[in-house]
């Protein structure tokens, strides 16, 4: 995994609904959250979005209720055809996020679970 792949932040299992606009034709998605960090988000979803997508994403914290919005970028499709994936997705990674906000949604997320991995940890080679 190279560094830029690495996450810079914990997900966390939080499922609230969000609204997602691509911006290429403002075609709004209603979608729902599968996790979330301060740095994206994963949602699941069927709608027609393509690696490389620029959206804006509107949910709400799930603590205070604040509406929270972002310019996001579409950097993975999940097809949900792995063993344990729960259907199609997206994973969103924030582009442009008020500080303010992200702090908010930090805050937000020090009660939430982690997500358990669905699939084994690939062996470190280094290690063996």
């Amino acid at each position: 995994m190279t560094p830029q792949n690495r996450r810079s932040a914990i997900r966390k299992n939080v499922s609230v609904p969000c609204q997602i606009v691509r911006h290429e034709d403002t075609q709004v998605f209603a979608e729902i959250t599968r996790d979330l960090s301060e740095d994206g988000m994963q949602i699941a979803s069927d709608a027609c979005l393509a690696v490389g997508d620029t959206v804006t994403v509107s949910f709400q914290t799930s603590d205070l209720g604040l509406w929270v919005d972002a310019g996001a970028t579409v950097v993975r499709a999940v097809r949900g055809l792995r063993k344990g994936d729960d259907g199609p997705g997206f994973a969103l990674r924030f582009d442009a996020i008020d500080p303010v906000k992200r702090l908010v949604v930090r805050g937000s997320l020090r009660r939430a679970l982690p997500p358990v991995p669905k699939r084994t940890r690939r062996p470190d080679a280094a290690r063996a």
